[in-house]
């Protein structure tokens, strides 16, 4: 039988159009984890958007998020439909959602964080996936 991790593994490598949903209210774990997670999985060659809120706090702007999308075109009816997989991470609103494939990555109460159980995440794909950017994204959101 095959752990969660490779259950993931498996549907992520299947899927090609990817859609990293964390909150509305991001802090810096959700956002450093979905970065580190959009762009580990942009070298393995999968095409990737992820979410942000309009009103993204300033102290998140140093952050390169030309692939993000807004929640208000998220929301639209058949929007969602473009996606193969939805990767929520640290998010419990799954309104919209029904029509996709979904994975809810959120805190484990045995690491320290949702960006930790990301790096655990993208180890099982491919550890070689970890370089500078990965890296720097997935300690900015421990």
């Amino acid at each position: 039988m095959k752990t969660l991790e490779q259950q993931i593994t498996t549907l992520i490598n299947k899927s090609q159009n990817i859609l990293i949903a964390p909150p509305q209210d991001i802090n810096g774990d959700a956002l450093g984890g979905t970065l580190a997670l959009a762009s580990a999985l942009e070298k393995r060659g999968k095409n990737i958007h992820f979410l942000v809120p309009k009103k993204l706090p300033e102290k998140f702007k140093l952050f390169s998020l030309e692939k993000s999308l807004s929640y208000d075109t998220f929301m639209k009816r058949d929007f969602i439909l473009s996606f193969d997989l939805v990767l929520t991470v640290n998010n419990q609103n799954f309104n919209n959602l029904n029509k996709v494939p979904l994975i809810n990555i959120d805190n484990d109460p045995a690491l320290s964080s949702v960006s930790e159980v990301i790096i655990k995440l993208i180890e099982s794909i491919d550890e070689n996936l970890f370089d500078e950017e990965v890296s720097t994204f997935s300690l900015a959101g421990i």
